[in-house]
């Protein structure tokens, strides 16, 4: 929000410096962005002074000793000087005892070589006008003696760019940062009064030059309109354009920048309409048809949808209700009669438009704060005053007014100790009220309790605790007096969600990842290119800020290719990267079990539960902030779900040059990664089974494997190697092996089984070999477990079958077709004694017996 301080001026009955506001307006919540200064900033005691007399200097040959009247009436000032470029009879600055240059200079009586000086004669440089020092500043056509020096540079400005929360719109023009300024210094604002106001009647009367005016859509629950005929359509005036284009708005004309103008000084937008360009002389506020074309004034054609609301005529739409208004009744050079609109709108029916137009006007800025109900009367009036003194024409009265206000003053009940207590210091109730009285609040007292009435635009107080913040911050936070912090020690364990996090984190760096961080928006065509059509629709975001941000994102792994791509493509070596974060999954109206946190949610974010928006809410179940142990069953109807994961890619190839070739990585490294993550989410690793992936987009087809089923299991595991097509379209030049676990919240809802130490056995093992002929369709690792499953039941509990791992496949002509050979080795040990041969065998013969008995596997030899 950008604010002139020139303008700002008109409506403080004292001055106040750019440099006092830069200090201010942050202690009563207001940043200040940025100042920027234009001409001479403002000099108070610097003055237009004429020199009469000047004299050598008794003392130093470069000195001249001035007489110099500064003021009609008084005598004039002695004044040492050292420049050389006047003469007796000019008129130059003069800066007086008490004044502050440009640069925190300031002007103090003085002596120079013994002779007394009081004040300084100025250069350019030192009125902060350029570098020029070398001479005084001889004003041409100078204002009259003694006037501030200001007056001879009157397009100087200051402007401040004002960074407001989104709660306070009614900061949004100069009369609300004025109200803000007057209860911190405790004085009046000087509100502009209205010379010609006009009455407001419920219904069009027999005088008014429109045939018909209806609201229908319920975005808009007031709406206004005044008529002026005859008027003249002209450039603004100087004072007018230089003000508009100060803030970086441009002029138009004088009746569109009048409306501008009211907009920045009340903070409430307006629109005039050309009436004999409004069809059949009728306006209806209403909802758009579907694909209802309108240009708007930056002759673009835009097409509406019904959720848009619009000011039409009897054939097409004039206005994008809040927003901008369209190119076929704009007030141009034959205007004569205009009508003149003042409305409110609903702030979140501007914002979905806004958003799903890409317009972000000033208009809707205002009214996507929710501009002050009970100022549009005002406003309307203040612009038809203004256009009658710069525009003429009559006024046709009354104007029409349909619906009402839909914001009535609130009243909070509070009890002065309750501020005194949130504070934690005694405040005088004086205090409390004096400062309630500067906000402009109302103060009915009852007994103990006070009735606060607190004005329209502040519509975000309404509990007592805002009103302690109101008070503290017009009281100054700097007053609250130092005491010591005591705090109670908090022995909680993380939750396991952060537990997970850290250590999927650490485990990562340590073997030598670099750590990645995305926003969890994708583009459109991303996803149309990696994903189904199913989580296209479902991802998608009802209202998105840009085009390459529309839709949610399914996969950590898009983002760790962009980053591998922007790390190549600059010369750096990503080799490894990870990343650890949220994704959204679409489960098809699963129930799963996930923990309850407490939502702090914005009032505004109820107006949306019932539209799209519902359907992409990003549930706070994976802040790793939030220690909840309660849990609910949840039915997701939408089917969508946000997940926790962890992804992480590798070069196969190293991206640089090396003296030594190094071994490549490979699936299965890469793999024993995944399951190592998979184990700190307490994940069972040694019954997992992998199956080959076949229909994928993101991995290569038969060279990667998935395990688990994130709807039935609580999670799922992907790793592999990246599509080939896919990494070259990417502009990915090595072949990268990617690794993703998908996380349900309900597996990290409690915190993990502590495993116990169990002792490790000092007796020696022994080893037995089995190889057996299976189908070539049959994975491995489901053989592996089957044989690990039969070979505890043959052992029982006379020792441990400690390790089961395959050391050969054999596929060839000696085997039948279809069929394949997997020779496994067993591992036996005993926690008390040395195992014997015999008892060895008898297990390992019992295990050969179960497997001809249970399974359909072939022993070729043991």
């Amino acid at each position: 929000m950008k604010i002139s301080l020139k303008w700002l001026q008109q409506y403080l009955p004292s001055t106040i410096s750019a440099k006092e506001l830069e200090h201010i307006l942050p202690n009563i919540g207001h940043e200040v962005d940025a100042i920027q200064t234009f001409g001479l900033p403002l000099l108070p005691n610097v003055v237009v002074g004429q020199i009469l007399e000047s004299n050598p200097h008794p003392s130093a040959e470069r000195l001249s000793v001035c007489k110099v009247k500064v003021h009609p009436s008084e005598e004039p000032l002695q004044i040492v000087c050292g420049a050389k470029n006047y003469k007796v009879g000019d008129y130059v600055p003069i800066a007086l005892e008490g004044a502050c240059l440009p640069g925190n200079f300031k002007i103090q009586k003085s002596k120079l070589r013994g002779v007394d000086s009081f004040g300084m004669m100025c250069s350019p440089r030192e009125l902060g006008l350029g570098n020029d020092q070398e001479g005084l500043f001889i004003l041409q056509d100078p204002p009259p003696i003694g006037a501030p020096i200001n007056q001879a540079f009157p397009d100087n400005d200051t402007i401040l760019d004002i960074g407001l929360t989104a709660n306070r719109g009614d900061c949004m023009s100069h009369l609300g940062i004025a109200r803000e300024l007057a209860a911190y210094y405790d004085t009046e604002v000087l509100q502009p009064k209205i010379q010609h106001p006009i009455p407001f009647e419920p219904s069009l009367q027999k005088n008014s030059p429109l045939k018909g005016l209806a609201v229908e859509s319920p975005n808009c629950p007031l709406f206004t309109t005044s008529f002026i005929k005859g008027i003249k359509i002209a450039p603004s005036p100087a004072w007018l354009q230089k003000a508009l284009q100060s803030v970086g708005m441009r002029s138009i004309n004088n009746v569109v920048d009048i409306t501008n103008w009211v907009m920045l000084e009340t903070g409430q937008p307006l629109h005039a309409f050309d009436l004999a360009k409004i069809k059949g002389h009728n306006l209806v506020v209403r909802q758009a048809k579907p694909n209802e074309v309108i240009t708007t004034l930056d002759n673009k054609k835009r097409t509406l949808q019904p959720f848009i609301t619009v000011i039409a005529d009897s054939e097409r739409p004039l206005v994008i209700a809040g927003i901008m208004g369209s190119i076929d009744a704009e007030v141009d050079n034959s205007t004569i009669d205009i009508v003149l609109e003042s409305a409110s709108f609903k702030p979140s029916a501007i914002r979905h438009t806004a958003r799903a137009l890409g317009l972000n006007t000033d208009s809707a800025q205002r009214f996507m704060r929710d501009v002050d109900p009970q100022a549009i009367f005002y406003a309307a009036n203040r612009a038809i005053d203004l256009i009658l003194q710069i525009a003429g024409g009559e006024v046709i009265t009354p104007s029409t007014a349909i619906g009402k206000p839909h914001r009535e003053p609130q009243t909070i009940t509070l009890d002065p100790s309750y501020i005194q207590k949130v504070c934690g210091f005694p405040v005088p109730e004086a205090s409390i009220e004096n400062i309630f009285r500067r906000l402009n609040f109302t103060i009915q007292k009852n007994h103990q309790h006070w009735s606060v009435t607190i004005p329209t635009y502040r519509a975000e107080v309404h509990r007592p605790i805002d009103l302690v913040e109101e008070f503290l911050r017009i009281y100054g936070t700097d007053k609250i007096p130092d005491s010591p912090v005591t705090l109670k020690g908090l022995h909680r364990t993380d939750h396991p969600i952060a537990a997970f996090n850290q250590r999927s984190t650490c485990y990562l760096a340590s073997h030598h990842f670099n750590e990645c961080y995305h926003y969890s928006l994708r583009s459109q065509n991303e996803l149309q290119t990696l994903f189904d059509n199913d989580l296209l629709a479902t991802c998608a975001l009802a209202n998105p800020l840009t085009s390459d941000y529309s839709h949610l994102r399914p996969s950590l792994l898009p983002g760790l290719f962009d980053a591998f791509r922007l790390n190549q493509n600059n010369g750096a070596s990503p080799e490894r990267l990870f990343e650890v974060g949220r994704v959204f999954r679409n489960l098809n109206n699963q129930t799963y079990e996930r923990p309850l946190y407490k939502s702090l949610e914005r009032e505004e974010c109820k107006e949306s539960r019932s539209t799209n928006t519902e359907r992409t809410h990003v549930r706070e179940v994976l802040s790793t902030g939030m220690t909840q142990q309660s849990s609910a069953q949840v039915e997701l109807h939408s089917g969508l779900c946000e997940v926790l994961s962890v992804a992480f890619i590798i070069a196969q190839e190293p991206t640089q040059r090396h003296w030594l070739k190094r071994t490549e990585v490979d699936f299965f490294k890469i793999k024993s990664l995944l399951l190592q993550i998979a184990d700190f989410a307490g994940i069972n690793t040694n019954t997992l089974l992998f199956s080959g992936i076949t229909e994928s987009k993101l991995f290569q087809n038969n060279h990667a494997a998935s395990a688990g089923n994130l709807a039935k299991d609580n999670f799922q595991l992907n790793c592999g190697l990246a599509d080939l097509k896919l990494t070259k379209h990417w502009g990915i030049t090595p072949p990268l092996l990617c690794a993703e676990i998908f996380i349900l919240p309900t597996l990290l809802s409690s915190p993990p089984t502590l495993h116990r130490f169990q002792p490790f056995s000092h007796f020696p093992t022994s080893s037995k070999d089995i190889a057996m002929i299976i189908d070539n369709a049959l994975p491995t690792e489901t053989v592996r477990q089957t044989l690990l499953k039969l070979a505890h039941k043959a052992v029982g509990d006379a020792f441990s079958v400690e390790t089961i791992s395959i050391f050969d496949v054999y596929q060839g002509s000696e085997l039948p077709p279809h069929k394949k050979s997997l020779a496994f080795s067993l591992t036996f040990r005993a926690s008390d004694r040395t195992l014997t041969d015999e008892e060895v065998m008898n297990a390992f013969n019992q295990l050969r017996s179960l497997i001809k008995e249970s399974t359909d596997f072939e022993i070729r030899t043991t």
